[in-house]
């Protein structure tokens, strides 16, 4: 009896031994000791990796005080052409370095692009001596006050030549030899146009009526015309030597319409805008073997009178100090200089361009005389 008394004992000390191991709380593990962060050096760019583009930064707020646009606009030309260009490259210009969007827009014609910015839908537009004449008159298509709202940016140094194409194998040698032909040498709504095909032909006696003028589409379209001989003769302009027409007599032989000395002296002085005289030299053009005479015009880019005095004397400023990336964007703009394109003008100058120029010593008597008539024929000072 004892026995068995002791063995219940043993068992119950050896359950109550394992009862409490189990129950036991199990102490925490050691929190795992922090590791610094890996120390790497920089990496070193491969030689032949590009380097790393900065990134671009948001256009900067005017200087205090200056109540300037926070965006601009700057209507020009259809693509391709060189004043559309020139228009594009001065607003990048500005953009880049006024802190200003500055954005181009293309349009159809001369007409729309400046019309744009007398109707308040631009602040800046390319344009031409042929339309500021007749802005300056208030003549139609302009509205009502265009000449009290049209300014001058810049005016000379950009020109556009008239230029008169034939075949080499047609009969025509020379403007009097158009009577009864036709031609592609209108574009409605544009005096370098409408005005000046009319006047040539009077003066080398030919009658409007016995001409039939059709539209001046574009000069692609006039040199293919002219190649599959659906038209006698085409009238364009630009800064000869035009690409297409290069184009285009290295397949089909061409000649150039030259005035005379005294017929060109007319056509001048019948001119309600500003032209004169140009020399096409010899060898421009395959197989033009003699200089040949006719007219030019200058273009530039015009402004709204409203536009800030202070930003438009910041952009004629910014102009002149980087105009080395103007002459960069065409082949033609490479000789101009600043006071080539603040002279010629063709209207008044906006007052904060004439105060920059005026007093960078960049303008000519000339100009600044045009200028004051400009004023005082619209009743403004300034």
């Amino acid at each position: 009896m004892k026995k068995v008394a002791l063995i219940a004992s043993l068992v119950l000390v050896l359950t109550l031994f394992i009862v409490a191991f189990s129950c036991a709380t199990p102490a925490p593990s050691p929190a795992p000791t922090a590791k610094p962060p890996p120390t790497t050096a920089a990496p070193v760019p491969s030689p032949t990796a590009p380097a790393p583009k900065p990134s671009p930064t948001a256009p900067a707020p005017p200087p205090a005080g200056q109540d300037w646009p926070k965006a601009l606009k700057m209507t020009t030309l259809f693509p391709g052409a060189s004043v559309t260009v020139y228009g594009t490259a001065v607003a990048a210009i500005v953009e880049k370095y006024l802190k200003i969007p500055t954005a181009p827009e293309n349009t159809s014609s001369t007409v729309e692009m400046t019309m744009l910015m007398l109707q308040g839908k631009s602040h800046l537009a390319t344009n031409n001596a042929p339309n500021a004449g007749y802005i300056m008159k208030n003549a139609p298509p302009w509205p009502a006050d265009a000449n009290k709202i049209y300014r001058g940016l810049t005016f000379g140094a950009y020109e556009s030549q008239d230029q008169w194409l034939v075949r080499a194998d047609s009969p025509i040698n020379s403007f009097s030899d158009l009577k009864g032909k036709k031609g592609m040498v209108d574009r409605v709504g544009e005096p370098a146009f409408e005005d000046l095909w009319p006047i040539i032909l009077e003066t080398y006696g030919v009658a409007k009526k016995d001409f039939t003028a059709t539209p001046d589409l574009s000069i692609p379209n006039q040199a293919t015309a002219l190649k599959e001989n659906r038209t006698d003769v085409i009238m364009f302009y630009g800064a000869a030597p035009v690409p297409q027409v290069v184009e285009l007599s290295q397949t089909v032989p061409i000649r150039l319409l030259s005035h005379t000395d005294a017929g060109l002296k007319t056509v001048l002085s019948k001119l309600s805008w500003v032209a004169a005289p140009h020399t096409i030299k010899a060898g421009t053009y395959k197989g033009q073997d003699k200089d040949v005479l006719t007219l030019k015009f200058f273009l530039g880019v015009c402004v709204r009178k409203d536009v800030p005095d202070d930003l438009v004397y910041a952009i004629a400023k910014t102009l002149d100090e980087h105009i080395a990336e103007l002459q960069a964007t065409h082949a033609s703009f490479k000789t101009w200089t600043m006071k080539d394109l603040a002279n010629s003008p063709y209207g008044p100058y906006h007052a904060g361009a004439y105060k920059y120029y005026t007093e960078k010593g960049l303008l000519t008597q000339e100009s600044i005389d045009k200028h004051k008539a400009f004023l005082q024929q619209i009743g403004q000072d300034k």
